[in-house]
């Protein structure tokens, strides 16, 4: 029954991965489209580049003390069990740390035009 849990945990990781990557690629497309019809890229706030810091850095902190219990309640406690629970959970958060610093990063602050006036081009 654990195993399931613990083969979830990557398995959702890579799916949100995905998803981001993916909704930046829409995201882009959509600028584009703005601006090829004449308004702009539209303004991204600093508070969703906070959120989205937010939304990988508490999994990954989530994540990490699940697998340092997990490391230290699988058996007997002795110093070189609990170093390398701390050291796996230092990696997890790391690497939710860099995916929290990539996506918050990613974010733009160009504000959008005023909406052209005149005949509707195709």
């Amino acid at each position: 029954m654990g195993g399931g849990r613990a083969g979830g945990a990557p398995t959702a990781t890579a799916l949100a991965a995905r998803s981001s990557v993916h909704r930046a690629r829409e995201l882009r497309e959509t600028e584009k489209h703005w601006a090829a019809w004449g308004y702009g890229t539209p303004l991204r706030s600093t508070s969703s580049r906070c959120r989205t810091f937010l939304v990988w850095l508490l999994p990954g902190l989530i994540v990490a003390t699940v697998v340092a219990a997990a490391v230290l309640w699988t058996g007997q406690t002795n110093p070189g069990r609990t170093i390398a629970a701390a050291l796996m959970a230092a990696a997890v958060v790391s690497m939710f740390l860099v995916i929290a610093i990539v996506g918050a990063a990613r974010g733009h602050t160009v504000r959008r035009g005023e909406a052209p006036t005149g005949p509707i081009r195709p």
